[in-house]
Formats: structure tokens, sequence, C-alpha cells
């Protein structure tokens, strides 16, 4: 279904009984039933007076004594809603005495010309008055007026009274969505965890519907009556493994048909079944390490290939061919396209006999049928902290800034990997590139510039350890709040509002979400004032009013809450002094 209409359909909502302008808008026999909206305290506006005087909202009274002809008052009312016109409506009018020479007209124009005109001699005394049907022709308002039409003489205050009723309003707006896009955990197109959906819904208020977006094995995250012409988002789990289909939405009243707009996405968070290593034939060589196949399912992304470790996970085999001589204790996992992984398989023992080896080459080196040396790391840190026993690292650092990646490389059995090639990469490419000194050793700086998981491998082999890392977002403030990171307080001036704005980087990411001002008491920050939204253009803006007098200096800071299944952690700006006096 087309998210966006290229053509009108009308709808049309009848107000029944709105004396005074105010009644409940409902829909007719046709579409739905029951009370839809409220107009509450919409009420008629005031026209232009001469002579007559209003004495209520809807009331009219011709004082006691002499009036001119030519004397009028009146009342108008528009449709609250925009993309909407009054199709139709009554004007009720009533008249406290005895007639009097004065003519009531009713219309499309504020001043109720442009429709009917009734002479006083057809409106009753007494409350059952008269109706006037008008026909707006496709106004967004309605007016009405007494008229005095000769010069008349009189000792008793005649009073009328206009209201307003069975207001058709007809609807020229439909719902729409647009703008969906989806963020979350991914490797190669496929999702693997919580995914945040982003959209925009737009409708005018009248009989406007909810909006939400639910993925098609029925996960469904509602958000009612979402505001327009901002940016929503849901955060939901994706599904079972296998393909699926994201949908937002917004649903319309008066036969407008509900706007979607959808996506398909493909998960995949189950790691293939665990491999088991082969043993190769006793004598081989070169010893080429395989395993029995590891299957995905029917639902699963697929196998992508096999890792091998010599030394129970701390590091991983560049090669499935070993020629170095000596006896190693060899595992196997299986990779699939997603990128999950299966745990290490049971151990067996692999001999790699002397033939034709030679005195030199690393394991998978330069023997008799050697290829690439199996390189495996004897140190590394990541911004001078080593990896855990798993060989995984996870850290958190702001956008724009670098991790400094620092390590040692060897061969199997321990010699220095001279000039070796050294690559850090994630999911969508690599990000650092270096080469190893003589004695094996490198240094590696990342750029941070987006969440993800980052393998270091050398030689163009496989990953020699992983680094977990969660991108912070990047909050700045204006120039005018920086002089108070020096340590000179920022006045709040006379005013006594604390007034903070700045930037949120990357925007793509952080746009859309709210940002907490935040004071330090003791040891812990508490929120000060209601969050603020950040703009598609990553600026933001924070203010909070001093109620309490005194003197004071407080610490402030402005806060980007991390919330389950979004792409970055939570940023934090820098801390500034605000005096208070």
């Amino acid at each position: 279904m087309s998210a966006r209409r290229s053509s009108r359909r009308r709808a049309w909502w009848t107000l029944a009984g709105a004396a005074f302008g105010a009644a409940a808008l409902i829909v007719p026999a046709s579409a739905q039933t029951g009370a839809v909206v409220d107009l509450g305290a919409q009420g008629w506006q005031q026209a232009a007076s001469s002579g007559f005087g209003l004495a209520g909202p809807t009331t009219i009274a011709a004082p006691a004594g002499i009036y001119s002809a030519g004397s009028a008052a009146g009342f108008w009312w528009c449709t609250p809603y925009a993309n909407s016109i009054i199709q139709s409506a009554v004007v009720h009018v009533t008249r406290a005495q005895a007639a009097s020479a004065v003519d009531i007209s009713a219309g499309p124009n504020s001043d109720g010309s442009g429709g009917l005109t009734t002479p006083d001699a057809d409106v009753p005394t007494g409350s059952v008055g008269t109706n006037l049907s008008l026909d707006p022709l496709g106004s967004a308002c309605v007016g009405a007026r007494i008229r005095q039409t000769q010069a008349a003489g009189t000792t008793v205050t005649r009073t009328w009274t206009l209201s307003l009723a069975d207001v058709v309003l007809d609807d020229q707006q439909g719902p729409s969505v647009a703008d969906l896009q989806i963020i979350g955990p991914e490797t190669n197109g496929w999702y693997t965890g919580p995914i945040t959906v982003f959209w925009d819904a737009d409708d005018n208020a009248l009989l406007r519907g909810t909006t939400g977006v639910d993925v098609s094995d029925g996960t469904t995250v509602g958000l009612g009556d979402a505001a327009d012409n901002t940016q929503l988002s849901a955060t939901l789990d994706p599904g079972a493994d296998g393909p699926h289909t994201v949908t937002v939405y917004r649903t319309g009243g008066g036969g407008w048909p509900t706007a979607e707009a959808s996506v398909a996405i493909k998960v995949d968070r189950t790691p293939p079944t665990v491999p088991q290593m082969i043993a190769p034939p006793a004598g081989e060589f070169p010893v080429v390490l395989t395993t029995t196949p590891s299957i995905d399912g029917a639902t699963g992304s697929g196998v992508a290939g096999y890792q091998f470790t010599a030394d129970r996970g701390a590091t991983i085999l560049a090669s499935n061919t070993l020629t170095r001589p000596g006896t190693y204790t060899i595992q196997a996992r299986a990779v699939d396209v997603a990128g999950n992984i299966t745990a290490w398989s049971l151990p067996i023992e692999v001999v790699v006999p002397a033939n034709g080896s030679g005195s030199s080459g690393g394991a998978g080196g330069s023997g008799a049928r050697g290829g690439a040396p199996v390189l495996h790391l004897t140190r590394v840190t990541i911004d001078g902290r080593a990896p855990g026993t798993n060989a995984t690292i996870a850290v958190t650092r702001t956008w724009g800034q670098r991790i400094r990646v620092v390590g040692t490389l060897a061969d199997a059995l321990g010699t220095p990997a001279a000039r070796a090639r050294v690559t850090i990469a994630d999911a969508r490419g690599a990000l650092a590139h270096g080469v190893s000194n003589a004695h094996g050793q490198f240094v590696l700086p990342v750029p941070v510039r987006r969440s993800g998981a980052l393998t270091l491998s050398a030689d163009r082999g496989g990953a020699l350890t992983r680094i977990t890392l969660r991108m912070r977002p990047l909050l700045s403030l204006t120039a005018a709040e920086r002089r108070a990171i020096t340590g000179r307080p920022l006045p709040l001036g006379p005013h006594r509002v604390i007034s903070i704005s700045g930037t949120a980087s990357p925007a793509p990411l952080a746009a859309g979400r709210p940002v907490q001002l935040e004071y330090l008491l003791g040891h812990a920050w508490l929120p000060l004032g209601v969050p603020a939204t950040i703009a598609h253009s990553g600026r933001w803006r924070l203010r909070y009013a001093v109620i309490r007098p005194g003197h004071a200096v407080i610490d402030v800071r402005v806060v980007l809450p991390s919330q389950p299944g979004l792409a970055f952690a939570a940023g934090i700006s820098p801390v500034i002094k605000v005096a208070i006096s």
C-alpha cells in the first residue's frame, strides 16, 4: 500500500447539537459509530457589531431606547482542523420578545453574507426558534448576523440568540507514513538483535487514527495517536530466524484507508551446529585441517566458514594448513554469514611431520608445500587494556575519537612476524591498516565511527582477536557555554533561566532522541527539568527556570540516554559550572 496518497477522498463528519459552537463530532451511520472527537470549548467568534449589544457568546441584545437602521451584530465559527472544510451547517435563531424590524442572515462569510436571509416575521417568539440551513460553499468558516432594517424606538430590551448545530465537516487529508528506517545489530544484511524502527506519520487532527509498527511474525508496537511532524521510533524484537516484513502504519477514518510503508529484513540469531575435527591421515604433509559439516538450518544465513585454534581459543589460526613440524592441539568452530559463531569443538591432537619442512618457515609457512604463515598474537592491548580469556574486549568510546591498538605478532613457534600486514575491520570494511616491524610489533589508531564488532587479522588470515565497540555520541556545547569548562562559572543572568544548547554527532543516529539536563548532587547526577528532542540537524536546546532564589555554583551536564537495542551507548557532554545569584 502506498505511504502517500495522490488523490483526494472525502470523509464527512457531523457536529450534532452544537449549541454555542461546542459539540461532539460523531461519525454518520454509514461509517463507524460513537463519539470520536470532542470540540470542547470551540465557540463562536465575535464579529463586528454596531448599535446592538453583545450580551454573551451567542446572544445579541437590542438595547432599550432608539437605535438606527443598519445596526447589526453577529458571530462566526471556523473548523479547527487543518485541511478540512464545512460541508453544511444549521444556524438556530430564537428571540425573547415580540417581533421587531430585523432580518437574520447566515452564510459562508464571517458577516453571515453569501447564504440565507430570514425576515423577523419568520422567527417565532420563544425557545423553539428558527433553523437556517446554509451551504458554506467549500468555506472553512460560517457566520450569522442580525440587522436592524429600519429605525425604531423601544423601551424594552429585545434579545436574540444564535447557535450552531449539525455542522458537517469534509476531511480532505488522509493519513500517510514516510521515511521508514531500521537500525540494529546487523552483519551482511542479517539482523542479529533487537531493531529500532524510525518513521514519520502525518494526518490532520480530524479523526486522526493511531500509528505503530509491526513485524510479520506478529510482534507489534503501537504508539497511539502520536504527534505529527516529528520522527517516531519504536524498539522491538525482529522475530524468529528467517525473512520478515517490517511495516509502519497510520490509520484513518471516514473512508480513508490505512497508510503503510514496509521493508523486508532477514534475521539470524542462531549459530550453526558445532563442527567436529577430522583427524588427518598419519604422516600427511602438509597437514590440512578439516571438519565435519556444520548445519545452519533452513532459516539461517548459511555457514560462511570455519576457524581453527591451537591454543584453546586465545588466537585463531590464519590458515587451515600446518607446515611447521610439531604436535598441536586443534579445535574448530563455524561462523555463519550473519556473524554468529559456534562453540569450539572437542580438541584433537595433530602431528606435523618433518617431511620437506627444512629448518625455516612457520606453521603454515614456508615448508616444501607451504602457504601463508600461521600467525598469532603474543600480546595485544586496546587503549592499554588487554582482552579477556576469550580473546575479546569490549570498549565504549565517543564518536570521532580513536582507539589505539598495540600488539605483537609471532608464528606458530613464537618467532616474531616481521613485515606482516595487519588489518582491523568491521562488517562494512577495513578501518585501519598497518605493518609489523622487525620485532613483530604494530600500532594501529582506529577511528570510532559506529558501533559493532571489529576483528584484527594479519596477512589476510582469520580473526586474531575481536573488539566489541560501542560508539558514544558526541555531545558538544555551544561557544557561549564552553568558557564554563575552563572553571569559570557561567552566570545565570537576571532572567534566572539555565539555557544550554549544542550539537549531537553523528546526527543521523542521534536525531529524534531525547537529551536530559542533569546536575550533580553529592556523588549522584539527578535530572533537571524536562528532556528535549534532538533535531534532524543534530542540534538541541535545553532550558530550565530556577524557582528558588539563592547563591550557588552547580555542576551541569547533558546526557543522551542509551536504550536497549540502540546502536550506540549513552552520550555525555562536558560538565559546566552555572552560577546562580
